[in-house]
């Protein structure tokens, strides 16, 4: 894992030395975070508190063994109280899931210098998360990470994703059909794995993907204004579901999206990638669903479910970002990475 770290660090050159970087200390995957701000120079300042995933002591002891075969154990500090944290000493601030919201409260606290890069794309930024126009009146600079560029690509794993989560709901792609519903930029990456592996692949969104998919191999269904399937289409094994902003459930305020519609499917069942969707309607409209469980605004599978590989790129692209900031660049190698907001 040292490598594969440090190794990330080298490629995209994040240089943040002198820099006060407050952070999460998370489990699993998300105990990078903290690392890769070290291994890139920082003085770090890492929150941890219990959550469904473990404890805080458990995960502030994940990131210390992480951190001390890293070799940057004297550069991470740990707190386990939020108000405690040095958010007036702060240049950075990662808007990670321990420390959000990150509300007036908090933002009063920190300087107007500071900067805030958000571990995804600008049009995935969700309200709830960060108080934006606290940050625009108060000249706190926030930047989405371009997932895309080339050598972060965290949109590459996208197609990983949707082939775990099929199969965590106990289907294959295998000799099957698949519905994709989706609005928004993951569509292409979503049908790309599905065509090769796939019987078919059949695909309901805006027109501007249409060319794009169909050149993968899939079928174009039309629009979100569309009021039925196809009979052909009706014996899908499943429909995937990822609609944006992910934290509305657009669920009534389509055509297609309609419960009634996708009651006609032999066997309905509505894999949710991304979107919000009321899980009520879903029993009242006997249609199965996996996974049971997603608050409005998250995903239905993590990248991390596929494992370390997409985090540690997200957030590397995150922190480089971060650094792009200070002096208020846009492109790293000639490709857009930071998205100011």
């Amino acid at each position: 894992m040292k490598e594969k770290l440090q190794h990330i660090i080298q490629d995209l050159n994040i240089q943040l030395q002198n820099e006060c970087v407050l952070t999460e200390a998370a489990s699993g995957a998300y105990s990078c975070t903290p690392i890769l701000a070290a291994l890139a120079g920082a003085d770090v300042h890492a929150f941890a508190r219990d959550s469904k995933y473990g404890s805080a002591r458990e995960s502030i002891n994940e990131v210390q063994a992480l951190a001390e075969q890293c070799g940057v154990s004297n550069s991470i500090h740990f707190h386990i109280e939020k108000n405690e944290m040095p958010w007036e000493r702060a240049t950075v601030v990662t808007n990670s899931g321990a420390l959000r919201p990150l509300d007036s409260t908090i933002l009063e606290r920190i300087s107007s210098s500071c900067r805030i890069p958000l571990m995804f794309e600008a049009w995935e930024f969700r309200s709830q998360d960060l108080d934006l126009d606290f940050c625009k009146s108060k000249g706190i600079s926030v930047a989405g990470t371009n997932e895309r560029h080339p050598q972060v690509d965290v949109f590459g794993y996208l197609g990983d994703m949707v082939v775990r989560l099929i199969q965590d709901a106990k289907q294959t792609p295998y000799r099957n059909k698949f519905i994709v519903v989706s609005n928004n930029d993951f569509t292409p990456y979503l049908c790309k794995p599905l065509v090769n592996m796939s019987a078919a692949v059949g695909v309901y969104c805006p027109l501007e993907y249409k060319s794009e998919i169909e050149n993968l191999g899939a079928t174009f269904l039309g629009d979100w204004n569309s009021t039925e399937i196809p009979n052909e289409w009706k014996s899908a094994s499943a429909v995937i579901y990822t609609g944006s902003p992910f934290s509305e459930n657009l669920w009534g305020t389509f055509p297609l999206l309609n419960f009634n519609i996708w009651k006609t499917l032999s066997s309905p069942l509505l894999l949710r990638f991304a979107g919000d969707v009321r899980e009520a309607d879903l029993f009242q409209y006997e249609i199965n669903f996996h996974p049971e469980n997603v608050p409005a605004g998250h995903m239905g599978i993590l990248p991390s479910a596929i494992g370390w590989d997409p985090i540690i790129r997200l957030q590397a692209g995150s922190l480089k970002v971060a650094e792009l900031m200070k002096t208020n660049e846009a492109l790293y190698n000639n490709f857009e990475l930071a998205q100011y907001l």
